[in-house]
């Protein structure tokens, strides 16, 4: 974030620069108003920027065996832009060389989620998908797990059928 402010405030100075450079090439002839006007203009444009390339940026940064499930696409009053094009600011990806399926026979499958956010730290979640019946749970102290590694007691919560993550995590393991 540090480094992102540095470079804003580059643009910003390097779009002042054209503009003294402009300034003098003709004589002095611009308003005064321009130089600072195009400072701002270009601090904002290379916020715009970073804001929309973050998501890419971020996935093609991702080893081969993490695949994303979900992006949140945000819109938002304070960048009246996104209203044309919805910027990406937290997605979702699941590790497929880290689904296994714990127990004989079972239907469940665990799996790593990893939560990705604009200006937050990646967070990894340990998770576990009952494929049968279309639920998942955290994995957490809580949880309970029998003697054939089948997952007892969780705090399930629904998953729709055609949920992405559902779907690689049952098909994998």
């Amino acid at each position: 974030m540090f480094f992102e402010l540095i470079a804003a405030i580059v643009a910003g100075a390097l779009a002042a620069g054209v503009v003294l450079g402009l300034n003098r090439l003709t004589g002095g002839r611009l308003p005064r108003w321009v130089m600072p006007a195009a400072a701002g203009a270009a601090i904002v444009a290379y916020a715009i920027f970073m804001e929309y390339s973050w998501y890419r940026r971020t996935v093609d940064t991702l080893p081969e065996s993490l695949e994303v499930t979900f992006a949140h696409e945000a819109r938002n009053v304070w960048r009246p832009w996104t209203f044309a094009r919805p910027v990406v600011d937290r997605f979702a990806a699941v590790d497929r060389a880290a689904i296994a399926n714990p127990g004989a026979g079972a239907d469940q499958r665990r799996a790593e989620l990893y939560l990705f956010g604009r200006w937050t730290a990646p967070h990894r979640v340990p998770v576990v998908y009952d494929c049968g019946a279309g639920r998942m749970a955290p994995l957490l102290e809580t949880v309970q797990i029998d003697e054939n590694g089948v997952v007892t007691q969780a705090d399930w919560e629904p998953v729709p059928a055609d949920d992405p993550t559902l779907s690689i995590v049952c098909k994998e393991a």
